[in-house]
C-alpha cells in the first residue's frame, strides 16, 4: 500500500473531501486531454483530447458562497480522425476551433454549441 498523499483528494473519516472543489464534467473524454478553452462570451467549456475529440460541455453554477457547486452538461462533440492538438474560440464566442495534425498538415474544423 502507497503511503503518498493525492494532492487533489484528501479522506477524513467522513470520506472524501474535495478542497480545491473540483468539478467533473461528464462524460469525461477517454484519454488525456491536450487542451481546454472556455468561451470568453457563455459558460462553455470545449476541450481536445488523444481520443480524437473535440467536446463542449456548458457550465452552471449553484449556489454561492462555501455551498458553491457545478454541474456540466454536454453540447456537442466531434471525432477529428487524429488526437486533437490545441482549441480556441472565435473573436464572438459562438464557435470552438480545434488543430490536429492530419497528413503532416494543419487542419481545423469548427464546433458549434
Amino acid at each position: 500500500r502507497s503511503n503518498k498523499k493525492n494532492m487533489f483528494l484528501s479522506t477524513t473519516t467522513g470520506g472524501p473531501v474535495n478542497p480545491n472543489k473540483d468539478t467533473e464534467v461528464t462524460p469525461p473524454p477517454n484519454d488525456g486531454i491536450s487542451s481546454l478553452s472556455w468561451s470568453p462570451k457563455a459558460n462553455f467549456l470545449v476541450s481536445g483530447s488523444w481520443d480524437n475529440q473535440i467536446r463542449c460541455w456548458e457550465v452552471q453554477r449553484g449556489g454561492y458562497g462555501p455551498t458553491t457547486t457545478f454541474t456540466s452538461q454536454p453540447k456537442a462533440a466531434i471525432d477529428l480522425g487524429a488526437p486533437i492538438l490545441t482549441t480556441t474560440w472565435s473573436n464572438d464566442g459562438t464557435k470552438a476551433v480545434s488543430y490536429t495534425h492530419l497528413r503532416a498538415h494543419e487542419t481545423g474544423r469548427n464546433l458549434v454549441c
